[in-house]
Formats: C-alpha cells, structure tokens, sequence
C-alpha cells in the first residue's frame, strides 16, 4: 500500500481495477472451459441416444422380417399345413398353399423346368421311362403356367416319345422348339371358338381332308386343356373322341382303337347310356374294330348298340340306318350275305326319306354294302 500511494492517482486506480480482472480471469477460465465441456458432452449424449434409438428401430425392423422370412420358410408351411389339417382347418390349411406357392413360385418354376430338361437329356439312355419324367415334370410346370402354350405342345410332344419309345424300343429324336414354334403359328390361324372348331371338322371330314381333321382335334384338345374347360370336361372329352375319329379316317385305325378303349366308359358317365354322343362313340368303337379285322367284336358292339338306339331315335333315323349299313357290311365280313342283305332291305328307300343329300357318306357307304352283296 505504501507504494501505491507512492505512486500517482491513475496508476493506483488501474492497478485496484485491473485486480479483480485477474481475479476474473484466474478463476472463471477454468469455470468457462468446464461448461464448453459440458455442453459438448451433452451435445455428444444426444447424437449418441439419437443413433441408439435408430438402432433400435433398425433392429426391430431387422427381428420383424427375419421373422416373416422364418414363417416363409419350407419348414414352417409344413409345420402350420400339418397342424391344420390335424385340426381340420382344411380351408385354412388350402389358403397356406397356395400362398406358399405363390411365393415360391419362381423359385418352384426353375426346379421342375430343370428337372424336365435333365429328364430330357436322360432320354437318350433311359428312352421311355425318361420321357415319362419329363412330362410329369413338365405337368408340374404347368400347374404354374396354365397359359404356356408351347409347354402344352412339348407335353403332348413327350407323350408322343414315351409311346414310340415303349413300342420301337429304340431311340426317339424330340421335336425341337423351332418346329413347336411353326405348330403355334400354325394354331393362331384356326378358330378359337369351340363351336367353330367343330364346324370346321367336320367340315374337313365332309371335304375329305382328313389330315386337317386331325391337326384341328389337336388344336381343340389343347383349348379344352385349358381353364374353364380342363380334361375332365365334356368339351375335352368330345374332342377325344374327334381325335381318334380323325386317325380311323387318316388310316390309324389302330391307334384310333387304343384311344377308343376307355371313351366308352367315360362317355357314358358323362352323356348318359341314352345319349346320342354315347351312341356315336360306340359306333366309332365297332368302326375301328371292323377296321382292324376284328369284324366279330364289331359284330358284337353293333347288336347291343342297335335295339337301344333304335329305341331312343327310332328306326328311321339316319344315324340307325347308318348302324344297320355298318352292321350289314361286318356280317358281309363273316360271310353272311344272306343276313346282310336282310339287314340293308328299305334302307335306301328311309335315307331318301330322311331328305339325306344323294352325295351323303351314308349313301355311298350302302353302295359299297350292296355291291358286295351282289358281287
């Protein structure tokens, strides 16, 4: 003190005034720093709890979809289908296969495709059996692609192998895509509508293409494959039938036999035994009998055939008059010329009455039956 007042009046002032500002500066640098400190550290806490809740988030997104992915599993679908129907939840256990397969359906699509194609490529050793398991792969495929039509024409191209195959015992060559690709071509040109189709048969068969007869049933088994239709329904049934009708008049009655066989049995549970589309069906039946030299068998099918359609159509009905000219010429077969030509008495005199055209293949058929008897 006794230097300050030793020295003048402002310095003494500055130096009272500038203690505190030490002061100050001695201990609230450190206080401000602490705070810088603090405020960064809050700063830091609140990005830090900011990621953490993201995180969170994250990883309850991550538990949801490994748990949907777990519930897509094969494993778990046939956990839950088991459990179902052992409940009886059939409708339940239908919904989670079909949303089974609609997730899985690519994946499902490249395993069969690849299972057809090795199939395949097997046939070249294993002939037969192997063209069998192509076809039943490629019917898996298309269970998922109803609408592939160049699948469809490689399943009845398959067919076509695995029968030749079983028969020759020798090896068979496949269709490539090229000619499946020309056949579909071929195809787009015909008519679609089902009643079309069939007018435009037997149209050909009136015309005498036969071929174009039988390259239309292919078109029309193929259309009836299809929704809404599908292999169990009439209209694919019908369309069988035309098939082997168009390989008796291509000269296949052999193999219009074979396919004849079970359509007797199926037309009948789905027309009736009193329906005219079972009636022709058996007619066609003693045709390709006839045909392949079993004329007795033929014989056979005509006599249980005759009396029930002539009961229901009556005994001047064209289609019975065509029964009995058929008849007569299986019994000119057997040699029976006398029966033959009992059977054929008034049948001219009933198709003129029936107002048939003088060209109609009845007509010329009971030329053929009475030259025979006269010969």
């Amino acid at each position: 003190m006794t230097d300050l007042r030793a020295d003048p009046l402002i310095s003494q002032l500055l130096t009272i005034a500038g203690i505190p500002t030490v002061i100050a500066i001695i201990f609230g640098f450190p206080a401000w720093v602490m705070t810088r400190k603090v405020r960064e550290s809050v700063t830091t806490f609140n990005a830090l709890e900011a990621r953490l809740k993201t995180a969170n988030s994250e990883a309850a997104k991550l538990e949801t979809e490994v748990a949907q992915l777990k519930a897509e599993t094969p494993r778990t679908f046939v956990t839950q289908h088991k459990r179902e129907t052992r409940d009886g939840n059939d409708p339940t256990a239908m919904k989670l296969a079909e949303n089974f397969i609609d997730r899985q359906k690519e994946a499902l699509l490249l395993a069969f495709r690849s299972r057809m194609d090795e199939a395949i490529r097997q046939s070249v050793e294993d002939g037969a059996a192997a063209f069998e398991r192509a076809r039943s792969w490629g019917r898996a495929v298309l269970a998922l692609e109803p609408d592939d039509q160049m699948l469809r024409m490689l399943l009845d191209d398959l067919s076509d192998a695995a029968e030749i195959a079983a028969a020759s015992k020798a090896g068979v060559k496949l269709k490539g895509d090229k000619a499946r690709k020309e056949r579909a071509a071929s195809y787009e040109r015909l008519p679609t509508g089902l009643d079309d189709l069939t007018t435009a048969f037997y149209t050909a068969r009136a015309r005498g293409h036969y071929a174009l007869m039988l390259f239309l049933t292919d078109h029309g088994l193929m259309l009836t494959r299809r929704r809404p239709f599908g292999e169990g329904s009439r209209e694919h049934l019908l369309f069988r039938r035309h098939r082997a009708e168009a390989l008796f008049y291509v000269g296949r009655a052999r193999d219009a036999l074979d396919e004849m066989a079970p359509l007797v049995s199926e037309f009948s549970r789905s027309f009736g035994a009193k329906s005219e589309q079972y009636f022709s069906t058996r007619y066609l039946l003693a045709s390709c009998r006839q045909e392949t030299g079993d004329a007795a068998g033929a014989l056979s099918e005509l006599e249980d055939l005759l009396p029930l359609r002539t009961e229901v159509q009556g005994a001047r009905h064209p289609h019975v008059l065509s029964t009995r000219i058929l008849r007569a010429s299986c019994l000119l077969d057997l040699e029976n010329r006398a029966a033959a030509a009992v059977e054929t008495e008034g049948v001219r005199d009933d198709l003129i009455a029936a107002k048939l055209r003088p060209e109609h293949r009845y007509f010329r058929r009971l030329a053929e039956v009475e030259k025979r008897i006269t010969e």
